[in-house]
């Protein structure tokens, strides 16, 4: 499910960073996360690794509550449409 994993948003900013610079990249992030549960992952890596940067990409479903699945906000815009339909 989803694009080929070269495609993304990681995969892609990595290829373009490592054209000008020569650096380590991790990514550290978890598909579905949002930016509640990503605290922990800073809280916990960020002092270990001691990166000189950290980058951190938002995305939609960063501001939903971490009980809440992007596939139910995904129906409720399709129920939403059908009933102004």
């Amino acid at each position: 499910m989803g694009i080929d994993q070269r495609w993304t948003y990681p995969a892609v900013l990595e290829r373009r960073l490592r054209r000008e610079f020569n650096i380590e990249f991790l990514n550290l992030g978890i598909s579905g996360w949002n930016s509640e549960n990503i605290l922990g992952v800073i809280e916990t890596w960020v002092p270990k690794l001691d990166p000189d940067l950290v980058i951190y990409g938002v995305c939609l479903n960063d501001f939903l509550p971490s009980d809440v699945k992007q596939e139910v906000r995904s129906e409720e815009r399709r129920v939403g449409k059908e009933c102004r339909s």
